[in-house]
């Protein structure tokens, strides 16, 4: 089950996101930009294979990036909400629920390479509002899986838990 209430198509920045899900099938691996848009369909494919559909968007979450060879490794989780509980295999696992509280939002348009431009954006916005970064960055897709992330209409909705600091 996927809930939220906020309003992203109609607000450059908005705060106070609060979004609950239940039942994902998580993966959690270290990755390079280019394997991205591959671990996401191999995701699908498995999900596909049990005879389950998603209720929901899949949800990526950045936990940390570093410079590795000359390319840069993320360490992502990938999060897709299923209508009911399956029987996993490795590296895949079943999480009961994931929440996002009192977040910063943002759609990002355009190829994930041009992600780190949106991140800028939220980061600035918790400076100027005396609000703190809490969380690691998520983000949910609005855009099909099919869609490349080097495409021009791949999209996505960015979100960062906060907290006020004043």
């Amino acid at each position: 089950m996927y809930h939220a209430n906020s309003d992203h198509a109609t607000k450059e920045i908005g705060e106070g996101a609060n979004l609950a899900f239940e039942t994902l099938l998580s993966c959690r691996s270290k990755l390079e930009v280019s394997k991205i848009h591959d671990a996401v369909q191999e995701l699908y494919r498995f999900v596909e294979k049990t005879g389950a559909n998603a209720v929901g968007p899949i949800i990526v979450t950045l936990h940390s990036g570093s410079v590795h060879n000359d390319s840069i490794l993320l360490d992502l989780e990938f999060l897709l909400p299923l209508p009911e509980k399956i029987t996993p295999k490795s590296p895949y696992v079943l999480i009961p629920s994931f929440t996002i509280s009192n977040a910063i939002y943002k759609r990002h348009t355009g190829p994930i390479t041009t992600l780190g431009r949106t991140y800028e954006s939220l980061y600035e916005y918790c400076d100027r509002q005396k609000m703190q970064a809490v969380t690691d960055i998520h983000h949910i897709a609005v855009s099909p899986p099919t869609v490349n992330p080097e495409s021009d209409e791949f999209c996505i909705d960015v979100y960062i838990g906060t907290r006020s600091l004043s």
